[in-house]
Parts: C-alpha cells; structure tokens; sequence
C-alpha cells in the first residue's frame, strides 16, 4: 500500500542505493559465501541465487566484483 514512486525514493534514502542494485549485490554475497563453503557447480549456485542462467549470474557477478565466479572460487575456496 505505498506508491512506486515513493518506495523506491525511501529505500534509495535509507539504503543509499536503488533497490535493484542493494538486490543485486545481495545476491552476489550470497553467491560469494557459497562459492567459498560449498562445491556447487556455478550453474546450480546461479539458479541457487535467483539467476535464470549461468551467463547472466557470471555477468552480474563481475559486475559487482571484478572477476569471474570461478576466479572467485580458486581463489577464496574453503577460507
């Protein structure tokens, strides 16, 4: 029961950011945690976090970080 307009001005307000990028970034943490404490294949941890397709979730994850979830995985696996 809040307008659009309205919601997505409060949330840029308190979070400093527009909903789909807090949302985006979210997404990739989670992706991040599991990347490191899991054996997940990238395909399944894309669906996992909400991705439709590997691509996408690869694209976005660099996007945010820089590197490539596999990169990510050498580097970080089991820390």
């Amino acid at each position: 029961l809040i307008n659009t307009s309205t919601l997505k001005e409060v949330f840029k307000a308190v979070y400093g950011q527009p909903i789909a990028r807090y949302m985006k970034e979210y997404r990739i943490r989670k992706a991040m945690e599991l990347l490191r404490n899991t054996d997940m294949t990238i395909a399944d941890l894309a669906a996992q976090t909400g991705y439709e397709t590997q691509g996408k979730f690869s694209k976005a994850f660099r996007d945010v970080t820089q590197m490539l979830p596999s990169e990510y995985r050498k580097i970080h696996h089991g820390k």
